[in-house]
Parts: C-alpha cells; structure tokens; sequence
C-alpha cells in the first residue's frame, strides 16, 4: 500500500509540474482534478485563483471548439506513438550499450 501511495503521489507531483509548465504559457488556463474516490481525497491545480469557466463546464464540454477526450483516445494516441518509436529488435544504435563495438 505504501508503494502504491507512493506511485500515485509521484505521478500527481509530475503531472502538477507539467500543469504549471502548461499554464505558464500565454493565453492558456488550465485546471488539473483528481478525486481519490476508495480513499475520499481530492486534489486540484489551478493556473490561477479565479477561473470563472469552471464553473460552467459543462457548457464548455458542450462547446463546438472543445475537445473532450476519453481514456481510449489518450491510449489509442500514446500506442501509436510508441509503435512509431519502438526501435526493431536486434538494432544496434552506434554509441550506446547495445553496441557491441564499445569497449
């Protein structure tokens, strides 16, 4: 269960981290929820205090420009950009450990 905690607080941390990155950029707000629901714990990251369209999000969801996506887009995404990368087996990249050439 620690090790468990402890993952989930590290991927929080990371992904606050990238929330701030993100909402530092101009013309950009952001708000980051998490809802620990076995647990009854709530996180949240705001970009900045007032975020008025927060409170009407679900007009913003309904919104012809939104763009909502569900847990099968991300993954079908994050697939095919590790099919794309994934080197072939057997390759060797010159200068790094597969590389049978270095000492």
């Amino acid at each position: 269960n620690r090790v468990h905690n402890k993952k989930l607080r590290r991927r929080r941390e990371g992904l606050s981290t990238k929330s701030y990155e993100y909402g530092e950029l101009d013309g950009v707000e952001l708000a980051l929820f998490i809802r620990y629901p076995k647990r009854g714990d709530f996180y949240s990251y705001r970009s900045a205090l007032h975020l008025p369209w927060i409170y009407d999000l679900d007009n913003m969801m309904g919104h012809p420009k939104a763009k909502n996506e569900l847990p099968k887009d991300v993954k079908q995404r994050v697939e095919e950009t590790r099919r794309k990368t994934k080197k072939p087996q057997g390759t060797v990249i010159e200068g790094t450990d597969d590389d049978p050439s270095e000492p």
